[in-house]
């Protein structure tokens, strides 16, 4: 039994390629995806772990891809109201923000 449970998920792991992971994404799994990115460049600015320089040019990037890549309306104003927010303004990362 043990025998044929492994070799079901090594077939199956050769015929299920790894891109169709992503191909049933949706605009709510990005917005998820990038407000989380966001919030962890964020917080390393915040703690010092990530440059000003380099924090400028991550935010900014995610702001563009999320223009970019997200096709609902209400998920791209979802996700610039909070980058607009006031708890991204307390932490100093909306000054990073062009």
């Amino acid at each position: 039994m043990k025998f044929r449970i492994t070799l079901f998920v090594i077939i199956s792991g050769i015929f299920i390629p790894i891109n169709s992971v992503n191909a049933n994404s949706t605009d709510r799994d990005d917005y998820n995806f990038y407000k989380g990115s966001f919030s962890s460049v964020c917080a390393g600015y915040v703690m010092d772990f990530i440059s000003e320089k380099n924090a400028s040019k991550m935010l900014n990037s995610i702001v563009k891809m999320v223009n970019e890549d997200i096709n609902d309306l209400n998920f791209k104003k979802k996700f610039n109201n909070f980058v607009n927010s006031k708890v991204i303004a307390e932490d100093g990362c909306s000054k990073l923000i062009n």
